[in-house]
C-alpha cells in the first residue's frame, strides 16, 4: 500500500490503522546521490573484503 508522506492521513484513515514508520523503496531512481553511492567502488572493495565475496549491489531501502 504505497503513498506519499502529504497522503499519510488518508492512508491511515483507509487502512484504520496509526503508522509510525516508513520505507522507501528504489530510493536511487529520484536520488543522484544515492545512485553515487550504490556503486561507489570504495564501498563495494570494503563490503568485498568483510564478506570475502565479490560484493553485489541488491537494492536500496531507506527507514
Amino acid at each position: 500500500m504505497g503513498f506519499f508522506y502529504h497522503q499519510k492521513q488518508q492512508a491511515q484513515i483507509k487502512s484504520r490503522k496509526h503508522f509510525i514508520i516508513g520505507s522507501y523503496f528504489n530510493t536511487s531512481l529520484l536520488c543522484p546521490a544515492i545512485k553515487k553511492l550504490q556503486n561507489e567502488p570504495k564501498l563495494l572493495a570494503i563490503v568485498t573484503k568483510y564478506l570475502d565475496a565479490q560484493a553485489v549491489h541488491q537494492g536500496n531501502l531507506m527507514w
